[in-house]
């Protein structure tokens, strides 16, 4: 019954503003011309991209990696040595940032950036080239 009284007061408002009950004409006529299609159930491709198609099935989970002690610290000569080690301090900043310390779970910048992940990929392309969809390294 609540849900009625919702979409009734809803429609009304909606249908006030000036020129929205053509709209909504339109939009009635253009669902009754597609009724007596199949529903499409998934639009898009399966194609696995990049080095997913080739990635192992058996993977180890990431706890099981033995961990690098980076000698030095950051900006010192011997991790200067190296320009790859500079990463390892970015990982362990990532890693902290990621996490919230009172629960142990993801912290909302984490489910921010995997939430922002998944909205890029979901206006991929594979025609589209470099900056014309999503997953294609422009958001960075």
């Amino acid at each position: 019954m609540k849900l009625c009284l919702l979409v009734s007061a809803t429609i009304t408002s909606v249908t006030t503003y000036p020129g929205m009950g053509k709209v909504m004409d339109d939009l009635y006529y253009y669902n009754q011309s597609r009724a007596d299609r199949a529903p499409v159930i998934f639009l898009g491709s399966t194609k696995l991209l990049g080095d997913i198609s080739t990635c192992p099935t058996a993977l180890t989970p990431v706890e099981s990696i033995p961990v690098h002690d980076t000698p030095g610290s950051l900006g010192s000569i011997v991790c200067a040595a190296d320009a790859c080690r500079v990463y390892k301090y970015a990982m362990l900043n990532m890693a902290s940032a990621s996490k919230d310390p009172s629960t142990g779970d993801c912290s909302s910048l984490a489910r921010g950036a995997i939430r922002l992940g998944f909205h890029d990929a979901g206006a991929s392309d594979l025609n589209a080239g470099y900056g014309g969809s999503g997953v294609d390294g422009s958001i960075l």
